[in-house]
């Protein structure tokens, strides 16, 4: 089972994720594909600093970007975690024994 907490302001802003327990299955594929992407693209496009860590071996991937925690905002980065989350809902329907989504505020 592939956990998936997404980190969410009391305004409903996406301000983060963690995804652990990636094993070999496609659908672990797909979800590291989409996490490790946000994360690239964040750093390339969206100008701002953010937490990240990372363990492979244990399947851990997780970002929050404090800013928009603390309500400051940023419209790119919003904009990519947004579309994280239809991407993670999207693989979810297919694939709804494999992965636990849990939005956290």
């Amino acid at each position: 089972m592939i956990n998936i907490e997404v980190y969410k302001t009391k305004t409903g802003q996406i301000f983060g994720f963690k995804a652990i327990n990636h094993g070999k299955h496609i659908v672990c594929a797909a979800v590291s594909a989409l996490t490790i992407n946000a994360v690239n693209s964040i750093e390339k496009f969206a100008d701002c600093k953010f937490i990240c860590d990372h363990n492979p071996k244990g399947g851990l991937l997780s970002l929050k970007i404090p800013d928009i925690e603390s309500g400051i905002g940023n419209e790119k980065a919003e904009l990519l975690l947004n579309s994280l989350m239809l991407g993670l809902l999207s693989v979810k329907s297919e694939h709804n024994n494999v992965i636990k989504l849990t939005e956290v505020q």
